[in-house]
């Protein structure tokens, strides 16, 4: 079992422990704050082995958001489902998303925030500045995840 794994087992075990919370589904949430996993990307890509990952439709969704896109199109070309029931459920008709992932991380604000990620890994590693963050709330979905911050050293 990898570390990645051992960290996202330990995150589970504290949100099983947490308070039951009301929220506007009616089906609750339980949450914990201020969490992080870290992962050294010596060991291998961080993909959880204890879950069911769909390799192909895992890439495709990558593809479709390091690409800025926000079509369904895109998604249904290439076999991945699991946007149908956002998409069904937003009452939208335009066969888009809205400014979802891809759009923000591409296009914030006109901020390519991948390309300055990328850029500073390459030319600027040790910057604490390597933030990717989301801020609309005109999409399908509200995002999973409002922000990434990442750091590396260097042995």
């Amino acid at each position: 079992m990898t570390n990645i794994e051992n960290q996202y087992k330990a995150l589970i075990q504290e949100l099983l422990l947490a308070s039951h919370k009301d929220d506007r589904t009616g089906t609750g949430t339980r949450s914990v704050f201020g969490r992080m996993l870290m992962h050294d990307m010596s060991e291998g890509f961080p993909l959880l082995t204890n879950k069911r990952v769909y390799h192909k439709m895992a890439v495709h969704e990558l593809l479709w958001i390091a690409n800025g896109r926000t079509d369904m199109q895109y998604l249904r070309d290439n076999g991945v489902t699991y946007w149908n029931a956002d998409y069904d459920r937003s009452g939208r008709s335009d066969e888009t998303l809205g400014p979802v992932y891809g759009k923000q991380w591409r296009d914030f604000n006109g901020v390519d925030q991948l390309f300055n990620v990328l850029d500073d890994v390459r030319n600027n590693p040790t910057s604490r500045r390597m933030i990717v963050k989301l801020g609309t709330r005109q999409i399908c979905l509200i995002w999973c995840y409002h922000r990434a911050t990442m750091a590396f050293s260097f042995m």
